[in-house]
């Protein structure tokens, strides 16, 4: 995938640095970030998702009713980055949280520089506070028609519904997700995606 994204007419020009990554199962802690220099001068943020570990799994859970050592690892992961850069904060999954956590809670400079934040099918957060509304018109959930994950937890932002060609909760796979040039394949949530609410969580999203 590397040699192929180095080839591309797409990624060739971009440079990736600043990789901290953490994994302590004692501590419940999985944690992957990574800085993409775009070629014109900006950042682009990028988080991890759950890896295969399960404790990396727990963690996820624990986002349910706590601050998770991950959230805090991006959270000064994000107060680090060149102040002076305009940045995208990203990730997939548990990773997508992660950057919504981040960016919300960063400093108020580096919250300034942040041009979108890009939540790809991750998990809301426990509740919303005046520090998530006020970066509420820069954040942007994107999630399949027949989304679960991306439906868990607290989310009140604009939420952009993606075609997959997979079926079922596989559509959390964003390698499935349709592509047209530049931009995705809009959809429509399933019947099953909202029928499927897991009762013990709290869901307050706008699907638009």
């Amino acid at each position: 995938l590397i040699k192929v994204l180095s080839e591309s007419e797409r990624y060739k020009d971009i440079k990736i640095g600043n990789v901290c990554y953490k994994q302590d199962e004692k501590k419940e802690e999985q944690f992957l970030g990574v800085t993409i220099y775009l070629p014109n001068g900006k950042l682009f943020i990028s988080f991890r998702g759950t890896t295969l570990e399960m404790y990396s799994w727990k963690e996820d859970f624990n986002m349910c009713y706590m601050i998770t050592p991950c959230q805090l690892d991006a959270l000064d992961y994000l107060n680090k980055v060149n102040p002076l850069k305009k940045l995208y904060v990203a990730g997939h999954s548990k990773g997508g949280n992660l950057a919504v956590y981040a960016s919300i809670y960063a400093k108020k400079r580096i919250r300034k520089n942040i041009i979108r934040v890009l939540n790809y099918e991750g998990p809301g957060l426990m509740e919303l506070d005046d520090n998530y509304y006020a970066m509420q018109d820069k954040i942007i959930n994107y999630i399949p028609s027949n989304s679960i994950i991306g439906r868990i937890l607290y989310s009140d932002a604009k939420t952009v519904v993606v075609k997959s060609n997979y079926r079922g909760i596989m559509q959390h796979d964003v390698y499935s997700w349709e592509v047209l040039k530049t931009r995705f394949v809009r959809g429509e949530l399933t019947r099953e995606s909202n029928a499927t609410k897991p009762s013990c969580f709290n869901l307050r999203s706008k699907y638009k």
